[in-house]
């Protein structure tokens, strides 16, 4: 390819990833104002049952807009509970019933008058389990573009650019019409954080997403979570001290009482949770001590 080409490629590109990534207005009843508030999400006074069974209690929290927040806690404390309240994929899961509020960017995600379908191309998310569909690469990062339309810019591009904001596209670029299936576990996460980057969100929540990946995979998240933290809103669960310290801006402690319900611990800056926490039970977490 002549040079004076590759550099037009080159631009185009960058300039695509700037839209594809950029924070947008959002459509019919989830909104995103023009200007950035310091919040993306405002959680108040949330309670949350599956059923009957009470899983979350009194749960108040800010997610801050283009910051990376962490949720740490022992197993069984409703951390990934939490981050499913958040775009209502809980809803999926069995019956749920809510009480407090979940805001995105000032808006009540629990209102009868919001389309949960569009909340969840505004807040995406990134399960523990690479999940890649049994089609093509290219197919796997198109399906959402394609279910909601969206593809009214050239496909090839909007595919390309997603896979090289995921660091994958070097890797797969000439295998995107083969199974998706035969990539790496990482190559898989890689695959659905950029179907998940495809239809633009404004927020992505990420469930342990390296806690079945190698080391080296590992490393390529977190290094993919940092450059993502311009544009994005990352809300992580992991089980991993290290991962949290060395990825987040801020971290919430999720913990249970007696009767096994989640509740929020202490929130703050990550470097306050894992130098100077001041709730006992923090301190004794973060240092290993139980959990």
């Amino acid at each position: 390819m002549a040079s004076e080409e590759r550099q037009e490629l080159d631009s185009r590109s960058e300039a695509l990833y700037e839209r594809v990534l950029k924070p947008k207005t959002a459509e019919t009843s989830i909104e995103v104002p023009e200007t950035p508030t310091s919040n993306a999400i405002e959680v108040r006074n949330l309670d949350f049952y599956y059923g009957r069974r009470k899983v979350l209690e009194g749960i108040s929290v800010d997610v801050y807009q283009n910051h990376i927040t962490a949720i740490i806690g022992s197993s069984g404390c409703g951390k990934s509970t939490f981050l499913k309240a958040l775009n209502r994929i809980g809803e999926i899961e069995g019956h749920v019933n809510v009480r407090g509020t979940v805001k995105f960017f000032g808006q009540d995600i629990y209102s009868r008058q919001v389309n949960v379908n569009r909340l969840r191309r505004h807040i995406g998310m990134v399960f523990q389990r690479p999940n890649p569909f049994p089609i093509s690469v290219y197919d796997n990062v198109a399906y959402g573009v394609r279910r909601i339309g969206a593809w009214r810019r050239n496909l090839d591009e909007i595919v390309e650019v997603a896979l090289r904001s995921a660091a994958l596209w070097e890797e797969v670029k000439d295998d995107l019409h083969k199974s998706a299936l035969g990539l790496s576990g990482g190559q898989q996460q890689r695959l659905c954080i950029a179907r998940a980057l495809a239809v633009e969100p404004d927020v992505l929540l990420m469930d342990e997403p390296c806690s079945a990946l190698d080391p080296i995979s590992t490393m390529k998240i977190e290094e993919l979570l940092r450059q993502l933290r311009s544009r994005l809103t990352i809300v992580i669960v992991t089980h991993n001290m290290q991962q949290a310290s060395r990825v987040s801006d801020y971290t919430a402690f999720f913990n249970t009482d007696e009767s096994r319900i989640g509740q929020l611990i202490e929130f703050g800056p990550t470097v306050k949770i894992f130098t100077s926490a001041s709730n006992s039970s923090t301190r004794n977490y973060v240092e290993g001590r139980f959990g």
